[in-house]
This record gives structure tokens, sequence and C-alpha cells, in this order.
């Protein structure tokens, strides 16, 4: 999966114990009221605040779109522990959007997510396992990784496992 692509799906199921993450980007207008209260908030350390502006500034809404701003503002969340927030950073650093590109960067976000359970950032820590970015290539570490997201019900760690497993069954499989 693209890193973006991982954002994305994160953003989708964000699972934050108020309103999505996004809900403040994807408003249909953007006062300057909400706008300067979520930066009130945001620079308070309120993590909810922080992952929000860093969706307005890394999508453009109701904010000018700033891809470094936006990076700041998951750090400062992920910083906190928030676990959303180090997936996305994760895949930002792998990606190379707003931050240079590095891929050590983001397997160390990316894990932090994972260990905290989340189904995607442990889908991206598995490819980049399998893969040799930013961490040496460990198959068998791939597919620790691969079966936590698929048993948290990732649809594409899922099926990607599906695809290990019946090439095993037939003689060759290889992670």
């Amino acid at each position: 999966m693209r890193p973006i692509r991982f954002l994305q799906r994160a953003a989708a199921v964000a699972l934050l114990p108020f309103a999505s993450a996004m809900s403040f980007a994807q408003a249909p207008t953007c006062s300057p009221e909400a706008t300067s209260l979520m930066r009130a908030h945001a620079a308070q350390g309120d993590a909810a605040a922080q992952i929000n502006l860093a969706w307005a500034n890394l999508l453009g809404k109701c904010v000018a779109k700033n891809d470094a701003e936006a990076v700041e503002w998951f750090r400062k969340a992920a910083e906190q522990g928030n676990h959303i927030a180090e997936g996305l950073l994760g895949g930002l650093y792998a990606e190379g959007r707003g931050v240079q590109r590095d891929e050590a960067q983001a397997v160390i976000w990316l894990k932090k997510s994972a260990e905290a359970g989340d189904p995607y950032a442990q889908f991206a820590l598995a490819k980049m396992y399998g893969t040799g970015r930013g961490v040496a290539k460990d198959e068998s570490e791939a597919m620790t990784w691969l079966r936590k997201s698929a048993a948290q019900g990732n649809p594409q760690a899922t099926k990607v496992l599906a695809g290990f497993e019946s090439r095993a069954k037939s003689g060759s499989a290889q992670p």
C-alpha cells in the first residue's frame, strides 16, 4: 500500500473518541472563528485539535495547503503518544511528503503505532520489513505484522495473507 493510501485509510478509521480526525478539515465551510479556535486548542497541546489541523494543512481545507506544517502538527500529537498521529507521521516520512523522505524514521513512527494496535500501521510496517525499506529485510517480522493486521480485519492484510497461505499450500510461497 502506498503511504498516502495508508494515510487516507487511517483517517477513514481514525476511531478517535470524538468526531472523525478529518471533521474540521472536511467542513463544507470554514469560518475564521472555527479555524482560530482549532489553532488555539492545537497550540495548547490538544492532540485531537493537532490532528485536525494537520489534516486541514495536508488537504488544504480551511487553511492553505502546507504539507510541512501538517508534519509538524502530526508530530506534536505523535509525541504525546497518539498512535493515529504516529502512524500518519510514519506514512509521511515514508512518502517524503512535507518532510525529507526518511524510511528509517518512517519505521520508527510506524512501529510505535503498530505496537499500539493500529492495523494500518501494522500493514505498512509489514511492507517495510518485507521489502527492507528503512529496516533490514526480515520476512519473519513482516509476516508477524501482516498477521496482526489481518487479525484486526484490515482487508488488504487479509488479502495478502491469504495469497501467501495459498502459495504456501502449493509450495511457492514467499513473503
